[in-house]
């Protein structure tokens, strides 16, 4: 599992703490991992909280990467989950979404389709995470599937070159609306 977002409360990751050391708690015959990727004020506070569930070996905090390496980065993760309490947009979801990524997502506004291109819990529920979380481990059709529609969603919604096209239309017909 993995997440990319800056360490701060809206984020959620200390959502996303409880819900791996509920899924490790039920499920200790895996060899799970949690990778946090970035910075913000909160590292302390949620490193703590790893170690006071006594998963600080399980859970990996790798501070901020460089741009170009997270499709790279984002890749490695066989499940990217992201529980923020609020989201403006969720550019780290549609990123993961984009390099085939499956994804466990909070009902915080954004893309994702629920049991089509990812699977969406309630806000602030480790519990519901966490089995939504070992769905996908269990279910391998599961997570390949949710991976290539989301791919495909992330395709046809954000493909650069279709949205430029779009946007030309856009002007023209509201040029052509004024007669300019």
């Amino acid at each position: 599992f993995g997440i990319v977002k800056t360490l701060e409360y809206g984020y959620g990751i200390d959502t996303l703490i409880d819900a791996f050391a509920l899924l490790c708690k039920r499920r200790p015959d895996l060899n799970l991992c949690l990778r946090i990727v970035g910075e913000g004020s909160e590292r302390e506070k949620l490193q703590l909280q790893a170690i006071n569930w006594g998963l600080a070996e399980k859970i990996i905090f790798e501070g901020k990467v460089v741009h170009d390496h997270l499709p790279e980065v984002i890749s490695s993760f066989d499940v990217f989950v992201a529980l923020s309490r609020a989201e403006s947009f969720g550019v780290a979801v549609v990123e993961a979404m984009a390099v085939g990524c499956p994804v466990v997502v909070s009902d915080a506004p954004g893309i994702v389709k629920s049991g089509e291109s990812g699977l969406i819990v309630e806000r602030e529920n480790p519990q519901q995470a966490s089995e939504a979380m070992e769905t996908l481990v269990n279910d391998e059709t599961l997570r390949v599937t949710l991976a290539q529609n989301g791919e495909k969603r992330v395709r046809e919604l954000y493909d650069w070159d279709k949205n430029v096209e779009d946007m030309i239309e856009i002007y023209q017909e509201i040029m052509e609306e004024r007669n300019v």
